[in-house]
């Protein structure tokens, strides 16, 4: 017992010096380390058996100088930043609040564009609301409403809501005329005194000033305005997207995608022969794509129980376990895990003896030059590609084999492309397209249901409900866009933004819209108070809920220390998978 426990204390004294060491790799100053791992240091000593298994510190380390990005000096001397590869020494974290336009280039051109949008959005809308503040002096005065709005709660002062109402007589109305709203009609008791028993009508009337011309107009030019502005914002950020692309050249500047092979060309060497003859194009590499889409799932689910079987073992288990193979005293241990991966071995072996058609080609040439002498000289138009008219190409030699005039276009980045669904058909994707979009129109239904009776029960309880909604929506949206096949990720998103806009929408404006009755549009507690209260929580709850990082929180501080090992503990510090998709519906 005693030898036990002296191995354990040699053990974490191991582990406290190497996080040691790591710190000393890393330049760490206590100044410069991460508030989360310092409330990590005060809850290993409140917490008993907190961080006993591995070392939490070099856990964090991990965390900061692998998966966040940092920035450097730039190689060449010439004191301008770059972002540093992972595990770097003589870094920094990028700020958070200043970093430059110019250095979120570093995470890709889609990430600068988005937040150059979220600027240019800031500006028009400022600028909206410069041109209409006549109106929202004009709302908030006497002049509008002989009251005033003094008694309305912040931002609502100087809107359209209207406090001035009386009653006003209406003989012609009737209560079905007011069934949505029948607190604004109201009708006498007959009078006892004579025979009549007459009774009569009354409706709650708005009597603030009528809208002027001049206010119309102030409205017109602010959606003028926006209209002009948003078709502007999306001409710049083409042309800045065609500038980023121009100042960085990557891998699709020197590659093209075939999209229409023949089945049998699985070859590479005959596609490299073929494309090299075409100007001297000299072919780098020549990658291949399969109908094998059940193959890529069976050997990514290998690998996925693999790391999950490395992430259960003990320290003492994983060095008993290598990548490919798991010794039988692991296979004891987890026999549930075992007996899962032998399946999925034996359906793996299975595919692998398969014979897989070609779905598209992917080829990248030694020079700029080179691919697009390539792109001009197999480019035609539809028409001619669907009639697969070889004379329309500028070359006989041109034809693959001699007869097939080929699909090419400039390849998408390496990384977005989404390999499992390369092999696709049209009629596939559009039976996948029609029933996410069943589940999109079901999912707006139920949403509009749940808004619908919060609404009924009180305006600010409905707008947390529409925050949660649309929260939980991105989330379930993402799973139903897994439903779909996109050969690329800038598909992928672009099909999330479609959904989410759509979901947050019918939310947002419409549901709301349609349940508040039309008499309540300016009336107090109406439409306006609607939105107001929705825009109020969705301010409050959507940046609160992202900034939190509740699920990395919990990662970081709660199950990460109780890893069984080290490298299950560093496992635990992953940052958050981001989507312009739904960053771009939320903003």
């Amino acid at each position: 017992m005693s030898d036990k426990r002296n191995n354990n204390e040699d053990e974490r004294e191991s582990l406290v010096n190497k996080a040691a060491s790591l710190r000393a790799i890393y330049n760490e100053s206590e100044d410069k380390i991460l508030l989360g791992r310092k409330i990590s240091r005060v809850l290993r000593k409140l917490i008993p058996g907190y961080s006993a298994n591995g070392e939490i510190d070099e856990a964090w380390s991990y965390f900061e100088h692998i998966t966040l990005p940092r920035q450097q000096l730039a190689s060449d001397g010439s004191g301008k930043k770059e972002k540093a590869p992972p595990g770097a020494n003589r870094t920094w974290l990028y700020p958070g609040w200043t970093t430059p336009q110019d250095d979120l280039r570093d995470f890709g051109t889609g990430v600068a564009i988005y937040f150059e949008t979220m600027r240019g959005l800031i500006v028009i809308c400022l600028i909206a609301g410069c041109i209409y503040f006549p109106n929202f002096l004009y709302y908030r005065s006497e002049e509008y409403a002989a009251e005033g709005q003094s008694h309305l709660v912040g931002t609502l002062r100087g809107s359209l809501i209207c406090p001035d109402t009386k009653w006003v007589p209406c003989p012609t109305c009737t209560e079905e005329d007011w069934a949505d709203d029948l607190g604004r009609f109201a009708r006498t008791l007959p009078n006892n005194l004579d025979d009549s028993n007459e009774t009569f009508t009354f409706v709650l009337s708005n009597e603030c000033a009528d809208f002027r011309l001049r206010e119309g107009i102030l409205h017109l030019v602010v959606m003028a305005f926006l209209t002009v502005a948003i078709f502007s914002l999306g001409f710049f950020q083409t042309r800045r997207e065609l500038e980023y692309d121009e100042e960085l050249l990557t891998a699709s500047d020197f590659s093209i995608k075939v999209d229409n092979p023949p089945p049998d060309a699985v070859d590479p060497d005959e596609w490299k022969e073929f494309f090299s003859q075409i100007d001297g194009g000299e072919v780098v590499y020549c990658t291949v794509a399969l109908d094998n889409e059940d193959l890529i799932k069976a050997l990514a689910k290998r690998r996925v129980l693999l790391l999950k079987l490395r992430h259960k073992l003990k320290a003492s288990e994983l060095k008993d376990m290598a990548f490919i193979s798991v010794s039988s005293e692991v296979a004891q241990a987890h026999p549930k895990e075992y007996k899962q991966l032998l399946v999925l071995e034996e359906t793996c072996r299975e595919l692998l003896s398969n014979e897989y058609a070609t779905t598209s080609i992917f080829v990248t040439f030694q020079t700029e030059k080179a691919q697009r002498n390539v792109l001009r000289n197999l480019s035609v138009s539809k028409i001619d590609l669907s009639d697969n008219n070889i004379a329309a190409l500028r070359h006989p030699h041109c034809a693959f084999r001699g007869s097939l005039v080929l699909d090419v276009a400039e390849a998408r980045e390496p990384t977005s492309i989404r390999w499992e669904d390369q092999d696709e058909t049209s009629m596939h994707k559009f039976i996948q397209r029609v029933f996410t979009s069943f589940l999109t129109a079901l999912l707006m239904g139920l949403g509009f249901i749940a808004v619908r009776s919060a609404f009924r029960k009180d305006v600010n309880l409905a707008a947390y409900v529409i925050a949660l909604l649309n929260i939980a929506g991105s989330h379930v949206f993402k799973f139903v866009n897994r439903l779909e096949a996109h050969p690329n990720e800038g598909g992928y998103q672009a099909s999330l933004y479609v959904k989410l806009s759509i979901f947050r929408w019918m939310n947002t404006a419409v549901v709301t819209t349609l349940v508040t009755p039309f008499t309540k549009t300016i009336s107090e507690g109406g439409l306006i108070e609607s939105v107001h209260a929705v825009l109020k929580a969705e301010i409050i709850t959507l940046p609160i809920v992202h900034m939190c990082d509740i699920m990395g929180t919990i990662r970081r501080h709660f199950l990460a220390p109780f890893a069984p090992h080290q490298d299950s503990m560093n496992m635990y510090f992953r940052g958050g998978v981001q989507s312009l998709g739904e960053k771009y519906t939320v903003r």
